[in-house]
């Protein structure tokens, strides 16, 4: 592969970028500017130059016309014709064999949970059965999206010790914020970090994410997670690494991950956890510091099972990339970046590392070659935030901080497709814009998926966050299999918990073995019995057991919402030593003595018969408090929970 210069690189890029990007009304345009312009049907490049972003509508790609029209007129014609144009048009165009997979914005979106903060981070909740995002907001909110971006559920992160105590809309502060999340497929735990240096860890199998552990005072602000699963350890220990803001990287190797990631001090609340008290834990965990790898803080980190490496990246011009294998088992490489290194993609198929930098430079190396790149890209005039690789199809996809989207064929090292994102956070003024720790997100999993392996990033539509929006990019691919795949249903969210209300057999199931089963069994019982059971049961068919008459008390939901409302204020009520508040205790009824009680005529028996009277009717209005004695005497009080008797 060739490595082009710096303007050489600019110059191809430019033109090959705008020839791309013409499409058949621009050329319908300008083929009537050249019939109509002269008599001989030609232009000069100043006619060209307006030509182009007269099509347009703007001077994006003004360089690029000029590049376009000399690398036409290369002998130095002063015009050049419209069939000379529509030749070299052809020749330079995108062969149809490679336009394999387009890109297509299909709306932008607003997330009113936020509540117009910038969406730090997407989670994918990926199980086999179940799928969700959690958008994370910068000061801690979480919302919880289906495939299909319908909103389903949020909350307010905890971040320090005083948040455990704190209603939700009171943990939120603007002094402290999010940076970084993710969530752990086979324990099925989502764990967060913020600048308030504490890592949290809730329990993530259903929708209603429960809160386990607290660990605080971390050494510095952990700024990045990475992850090894349990899955792929012969030992069954799963690993956390943490990168920080001094360029250290952190280790938690979980040795029981499938019992508990840390110990269980308590079940009913939370399990706060102070970082010096981590090692006496190593029944349950073992916290390993690995080094200080960069100067500068750690800006992302990524796990490989297969070579057991982690990649981590940071601005550090002398150590912008490290792969370092676990267990010291091989030398490290280090590859150095001028400015540093924002984001990076490493394929493993293609053995193509791509790394995007500050100066809106994006660099494609060999893995193990770190002394220079393979090939220098350049288009982008904002610093790169995000980079994606498509391992299959042998593309890269990009963003940069302008919300300039492109897509780069590698081998060919040429841009295919560009596009503006129009973001409507632009077009405020004095707006700051504001990106998360990725931008680019891949489509949600897909029932029929399992028929046929699909890349991560061919999952349609890939999601790009930028302040509170997302924009949706549909992917349309010419292959009409992979389409259809790609389009099919969306795997539903979890569920609101693991109900045990529900019984199994009330479940339904597509699965032809179970229909067949249920077939099997219907035919195994007696017509006769059967008809005689039905018969005994026609008093449900009769009642409309979902009538909707004003009372919502058979609706299993309710019971729901009313047993969570419950727990909470029980949970609130203990926080503050008064569990009996929240007991529910039966109306008291009236009190009164027995009617026509036979009273003796003297004067002193009759006012102490009436006093009685007198306070139980008190009693039963709930007019006096019997909490604690005070006397009739006491200036303080107008009233008394004692009875005084002449």
């Amino acid at each position: 592969m060739v490595v082009h210069s710096n303007a050489e690189e600019d110059t191809v890029h430019s033109w090959y970028d705008l020839i791309q990007n013409l499409t058949v009304p621009h050329l319908d345009v300008m083929q009537n500017e050249f019939q109509n312009k002269n008599d001989d049907k030609t232009l000069t490049k100043e006619e060209f130059f307006n030509t182009v972003n007269a099509i347009f509508a703007n001077t994006e790609y003004s360089q690029a016309s000029i590049a376009l029209y000399e690398q036409i007129a290369k002998n130095g014609e002063p015009q050049i014709t419209w069939s000379k144009f529509v030749e070299f048009f052809l020749q330079n165009l995108m062969p149809a064999d490679h336009q394999t997979i387009n890109f297509q914005v299909s709306s932008i979106i607003a997330i009113p949970q936020t509540k117009r903060e910038t969406i730090i981070k997407i989670v994918r909740i990926e199980t086999e059965k179940y799928f969700c995002y959690a958008m994370i907001s910068k000061h801690g909110r979480v919302g919880l999206y289906d495939g299909n971006l319908n909103f389903l559920t949020t909350y307010q992160l905890i971040m320090t010790r005083e948040d455990i105590h704190r209603k939700e809309e009171d943990r939120r502060r603007r002094n402290r914020w999010v940076t970084d999340a993710i969530f752990c497929a086979d324990v099925l735990m989502f764990i967060a970090t913020n600048t308030a240096r504490s890592v949290v860890i809730y329990e993530a199998s259903g929708l209603k994410h429960v809160p386990l552990y607290l660990v605080l005072s971390t050494p510095n602000i952990v700024q990045c997670f990475a992850y090894k699963s349990s899955i792929c350890d012969e030992n069954g220990q799963s690993t956390l690494f943490m990168g920080d803001d001094k360029g250290t990287v952190f280790s938690f190797t979980f040795l029981q991950p499938k019992a508990a990631l840390l110990r269980k001090k308590h079940n009913d609340r939370i399990n706060l956890f102070y970082w010096d008290e981590l090692p006496d834990e190593s029944d349950y965990v073992v916290v390993k510091r690995n080094g200080r790898l960069h100067q500068e803080s750690v800006k992302w980190l990524v796990y490989f099972n297969d070579n057991e490496t982690l990649i981590s990246c940071s601005k550090d011009s002398n150590v912008s990339i490290l792969i370092h294998y676990i267990g010291n088992k091989n030398k490290p490489y280090i590859f150095k970046i001028q400015k540093g290194c924002n984001c990076f993609a490493l394929s493993r198929i293609r053995k193509i590392l791509a790394t995007g930098s500050e100066n809106s430079v994006l660099r494609l190396w060999n893995p193990i070659i770190t002394s220079k790149p393979i090939a220098i890209l350049k288009g982008h005039q904002a610093p790169i935030m995000d980079v994606k690789i498509l391992d299959k199809l042998n593309l890269l996809i990009s963003c940069s901080a302008d919300a300039m989207f492109k897509l780069w064929d590698l081998e060919k090292q040429k841009c295919i497709q560009s596009f503006s994102i129009s973001f409507p956070s632009f077009k405020v003024f004095g707006k700051l814009i504001e990106w998360g720790i990725e931008c680019i997100y891949p489509g949600p999993k897909r029932t029929s998926f399992n028929e046929i392996e699909i890349e991560l990033f061919e999952r349609s539509p890939l999601l790009i966050t930028c302040c509170n929006h997302i924009a949706v990019i549909k992917i349309v691919n010419q292959s009409n299999e992979i389409q259809k795949i790609v389009e099919s249903q969306v795997l539903p969210p979890p569920p609101l918990q693991n109900s045990v209300l529900i019984p199994k057999m009330w479940r339904t199931s597509d699965s032809p073995e179970t229909i067949n089963k249920e077939e099997q069994f219907e035919e195994a019982i007696d017509d006769k019995f059967l008809k005689e059971k039905i018969k005994e049961l026609e008093f449900i068919l009769k009642k409309d057991l979902f009538a909707n008459d004003g009372s919502s008390k058979s609706d299993i939901n309710f019971k729901i919402a009313t047993l969570e409302r419950k727990k909470v204020q029980m949970r609130e009520n203990v926080a503050r030593g008064a569990p009996y508040l929240a007991l529910e205790l039966p109306e008291v009824s009236d009190l009164y003595l027995t009617p026509n009680l036979p009273v003796p005529d003297k004067k002193k028996t009759k006012n102490i018969v009436e006093k009685i009277e007198k306070v139980l009717q008190d009693a039963s209005y709930k007019d006096l408090v019997f909490s604690e004695p005070s006397s009739s005497r006491s200036p303080r009080s107008s009233r008394s929970s004692v009875i005084e008797f002449d």
